[in-house]
């Protein structure tokens, strides 16, 4: 599996060195945050965007790992205090037999 991931990889790689390589002589012009950009390369807008994409999926991941290592950390707590409980109803249940 990890080798056909790598595979895949590669292969999404080579399009867009191939992608970036087609569009170098490209140029865009584009407007963000009230700016305007003109003669700006096309292959700079694309990588910046996937920088940027990266960057925000990063951190919506880190976001969900997060939360769920609390929630794990929450239900491990809570099986402990039920595992202890447990423990004291045995132990109550062992005394009255005597």
């Amino acid at each position: 599996m990890t080798f056909l991931r790598f595979i895949v990889i590669l292969f999404l790689s080579f399009l867009l060195f191939f992608f970036l390589l087609e569009n170098t002589q490209n140029r865009v012009s584009f407007h963000i945050f009230g700016d305007i950009y003109e003669d700006v390369p096309l292959w700079i807008v694309i990588f910046i965007s996937f920088i940027f994409g990266f960057a925000f999926s990063s951190i919506l991941g880190l976001i969900e790992i997060v939360r769920s290592k609390m929630q794990l950390n929450q239900k491990e707590k809570k099986i402990r205090h039920l595992e202890n409980e447990l423990d004291e109803l045995r132990k109550f249940l062992m005394e009255e037999e005597r």
